[in-house]
């Protein structure tokens, strides 16, 4: 699933300790250390398995679950007299899924220690966990948007066209992985890690805020004919489009597809006998806004604005899956009480819908202290022939994946 998933290299697990997931016999892929993904409505099972010799004292074994978010920024221009780089870590996940203490039997008391222990766990119940936290003065409702998908800004296909701010160098990637270790007094004796990818499906969330976005999103926009030219026949004199946040964008895991319905609003003021626009062309696309930082700033979603004043943020946008349409418009209300006598107003709405197939699945929104990702519906309107001013909307848009085919 290209713009989810990434490749990970295979893990040697050292010393005689290796981690087996359910999945690998489903698979048919015995003991490779592939990394399958998981959704929230997966059960994750599996064994770390091992075998080691001369433990002397009891030894304990300790398997773990962990998610971490990590950010490796240039913050500086190239070619400037600063250098380095800043790397930051926020653990969105850690779990301890199983600790204890292994000790020979009396079978294999005059050989080496086999041991195979099970563990499982539920991504949905962290993402419960997530979202019903409160203990967050400084954190908005936000972060309740649970779990960030796997990611990775160097492999994922839809992330090659565009640099960061500053340096290429700067990257970032979501990882989660499985570990278990094996110790006897404050010594490590084994060590073997599994990673996992993640894909969420959530339930999509209350509308967003606008004023918590400045600058970011726009509803509505507005073109006026220069008070200057006269109002002749035929002349339009405003053309208005205003448009609500459409509906989450639901992607489907089983076939890589989506789509998501908006409506156009349109108001037109002009002559009593201008002829009024019959057809409607719309340039639209998906556009994603990556922001990553080195250090939590205190918010869980940084502003537009407060990313530009900083040098040590970087901004990732891109526009994908790009469409035009020719619609027609089918009827135009009359709109009364408003306008001069020989002017007149009329209203039509226009029903949108917008179209994600296989071929670059987008992931899904998700906000972290140091990573977080959103999008919004590029939107470009124009009338042939009644005017050559294009109005533009920029509309938030909220992504989630299920893995139920939608009908």
């Amino acid at each position: 699933m290209s713009g989810i998933m990434f490749t990970v290299p295979q893990h040697k697990c050292p010393q005689g300790v290796r981690i087996q997931l359910s999945t690998d016999s489903a698979n048919g892929n015995g003991a490779k250390n592939n990394a399958p993904c998981f959704t929230s409505n997966d059960r994750v099972e599996g064994e770390v398995v091992g075998s080691l010799a001369d433990l002397g004292a009891k030894a304990q074994l300790k398997i773990t679950v962990q998610g971490i978010a990590r950010t490796t920024m240039h913050p500086y221009p190239p070619n400037t007299m600063k250098d380095g780089y800043r790397i930051g870590t926020h653990s969105a996940l850690s779990d301890v899924l199983e600790h204890k203490i292994l000790e020979h039997s009396s079978s294999s008391r005059h050989g080496p220690l086999r041991f195979e222990v099970p563990f499982g766990f539920s991504m949905a119940e962290y993402e419960m966990k997530r979202r019903s936290s409160s203990d967050s003065e400084q954190a908005d409702g936000l972060m309740k948007l649970g779990l960030p998908p796997s990611s990775d800004s160097q492999c994922s296909s839809t992330w090659r066209s565009r640099m960061f701010k500053h340096n290429a160098d700067s990257h970032f990637h979501v990882t989660y992985t499985v570990s278990a270790v094996v110790y006897s007094e404050g010594k490590r004796l084994a060590y073997g890690t599994r990673d996992f990818h993640y894909t969420p499906i959530a339930s999509p969330q209350p509308p967003l805020s606008i004023a918590d976005f400045p600058n970011e999103y726009t509803l509505f926009a507005t073109h006026v004919a220069p008070p200057s030219k006269p109002v002749k026949k035929n002349h339009i004199r405003e053309i208005h489009v205003s448009s609500e946040e459409p509906e989450p964008l639901v992607m489907r895991l089983n076939d890589g597809r989506g789509s998501t319905k908006t409506c156009l609003n349109f108001r037109i003021a002009c002559l009593e006998q201008t002829p009024l626009p019959q057809r409607c062309r719309i340039r639209i696309g998906l556009l994603s806004k990556t922001i990553s930082t080195p250090y939590w700033h205190g918010k869980w979603v940084p502003t537009i604005n407060e990313v530009h004043d900083s040098d040590s943020s970087s901004l990732k946008t891109e526009t994908i899956h790009e469409q035009t349409y020719d619609m027609a418009i089918e009827k135009w209300l009359p709109s009364y009480g408003n306008g001069a006598d020989d002017m007149k107003t009329v209203t039509a709405t226009l029903p949108l819908r917008f179209f994600v197939t296989r071929g670059g699945m987008p992931a899904s929104t998700f906000f972290t202290p140091l990573l977080s990702r959103r999008y919004a519906l590029d939107i470009a309107v124009s009338f042939p022939g009644a005017s050559r001013s294009e109005l533009r909307l920029c509309l938030p848009l909220q992504i989630v994946y299920t893995d139920v085919k939608q009908t």
